[in-house]
């Protein structure tokens, strides 16, 4: 038993610090893609400007 409990112990802290480097990762990721799709969409609207 007591070489089992600290396993037990150190396996969530090991899923909460990749599951909040994954969420961090994938915030920063949507917001890249975002403005990378808004810079995008504005540099073609300044190229070939619809009005």
């Amino acid at each position: 038993m007591p070489t089992r409990s600290p396993n037990t112990k150190e396996i969530p802290r090991m899923r909460e610090f990749f599951t909040g480097m994954a969420f961090t990762a994938g915030v920063l990721g949507a917001y890249l893609g975002a403005v990378g799709i808004l810079v995008k969409t504005f540099s073609w609207l300044a190229d070939y400007p619809i009005w």
